[in-house]
Formats: C-alpha cells, sequence, structure tokens
C-alpha cells in the first residue's frame, strides 16, 4: 500500500486547477482535475481526450469517473474511501476537504502501521 503524503502534496501544491464530477476535463483550453484525476497524473496513467460525449473530459485507463481498479488497489481505496473523496470533491471548490481526509487516512494507516489501534 503506498503512501498518500505525495498526492496530498500535489492537492496541496496549486499545480492542478480543481475540476468537478470527471477525472480530467478541458474547460476553455485549460485542464481541470477531480482530487482523483490528480492522482492519476502522479501515476502517469495513459490518458486520452474524449470528444464522443462532447464533455472534453478526460480518460485515464478509459475511465473518465472512477479510479482505475488498479489504482484503486494499489492505494488500498475502499468504496466508502473513492466516494467520500468524490462527493468532497463535487460539492466544494478547493481541495482542502479532500486534502483533510487524505490526511485523516494516511494518519489512521500510519497508527495501524505502527500497531497502535487506537484510532478512530
Amino acid at each position: 500500500m503506498k503512501s498518500l503524503v505525495p498526492w496530498i502534496d500535489a492537492l496541496k501544491s496549486g499545480e492542478y486547477k480543481k475540476g468537478k464530477y470527471y477525472l480530467g476535463q478541458i474547460v476553455e483550453e485549460v485542464p481541470e482535475y477531480c482530487c482523483l484525476g490528480v492522482l492519476c497524473e502522479l501515476e502517469k496513467i495513459p490518458s486520452k481526450h474524449d470528444n464522443i460525449l462532447d464533455n472534453h473530459s478526460i480518460l485515464y485507463g478509459g475511465y473518465a469517473k472512477t479510479l482505475p481498479e488498479y489504482l484503486r488497489y494499489k492505494y488500498n481505496i475502499s468504496d466508502i474511501l473513492h466516494y467520500n473523496l468524490s462527493h468532497a470533491n463535487d460539492i466544494n471548490d478547493t481541495f482542502d476537504e479532500v486534502i483533510k481526509i487524505l490526511e485523516r487516512e494516511e494518519e489512521a494507516r500510519q497508527s495501524l502501521k505502527e500497531g497502535n489501534c487506537d484510532v478512530v
């Protein structure tokens, strides 16, 4: 299971313009990314633009709205965590809430790794 810290750092960096509803989307010729799309970018998942739906979405490994399964496995992202990240991303105008969720998740993982089971 990979650390979430590089992903958190990327979301904090300001390098990625915040988007909603799609992993990535071209809006007025500028790419925008949801938090999950940022992870796809970090992992250099092959991407292509989907002009069929005319929404200018960016597909990563053939996926437009959800993380490719192998990334979910690699980062141990459960269905609940995936939903919480997607939801927090799509109802907020910044990555701040997503960052809080990921930081809590990383803290819990580190505590478990260290044998501290008192994490709530």
